[in-house]
């Protein structure tokens, strides 16, 4: 029962690396669209990503330091990851114009703080998953390799890059790339929650 769950934790930590790296680089191409954008937009939404992922992590050892990690909370988790990657599509797309003057070229401070506000939910999230990963499956063997789970999300982080680029990006549209890109963590979800 122990093996079946740390097996079905190490699925939703792969799904988990293809589905991010979908989104980020999703994400990077609707904001090169909204804004005009060039090698500065995308050096502003990745250090966003770092810094906002940086912070869910920390959250994370700070919620499993009060409180045990549960398998269930990390499926709840990785459900609400997959809606948000479709919300944060969606609120750059719509709200750019809502925001801006249409047809303006908006500065590097408003850029910026429009991506802060546009990925915080999704990369705080995102942060947090991959560590209370590792904190579920140290509930039972506190001896689990912290190298181990990252390298899991390497491999997942390459699928996903691969995916996009070779498949993906040339055959749906970008709400329908998350939505097949988040299918795997929705399965391993499933899976991790059935038992």
């Amino acid at each position: 029962m122990k093996r079946n769950r740390d097996l079905a934790v190490i699925r939703v930590v792969i799904a988990t690396g293809i589905a991010s790296v979908v989104t980020q680089l999703l994400t990077i191409r609707e904001f090169l669209t909204q804004f005009q954008g060039n090698e500065i937009v995308i050096a502003l939404i990745l250090f966003n990503w770092l810094i906002l992922g940086g912070l869910g992590t920390h959250l994370a050892r700070v919620a499993a330091g009060r409180h045990k990690a549960k398998a269930d909370t990390l499926t709840w988790f990785s459900l609400v990851l997959s809606t948000l990657a479709v919300l944060q599509l969606l609120a750059i797309r719509l709200l750019r114009d809502v925001i801006f003057i249409q047809g303006s070229s908006v500065g590097f401070y408003a850029t910026w703080l429009f991506s802060f506000l546009t990925i915080t939910p999704y990369c705080l999230l995102l942060g947090f998953v991959l560590p209370y990963s590792l904190f579920v499956l140290r509930a039972d063997a506190p001896d689990y390799p912290g190298a181990r789970i990252y390298i899991t999300d390497n491999i997942g982080d390459i699928i996903g890059g691969a995916l996009f680029s070779f498949v993906l990006v040339y055959l749906v549209e970008p709400l329908a790339a998350i939505f097949l890109s988040h299918l795997p963590l929705l399965a391993a979800a499933y899976l991790l929650f059935a038992p």
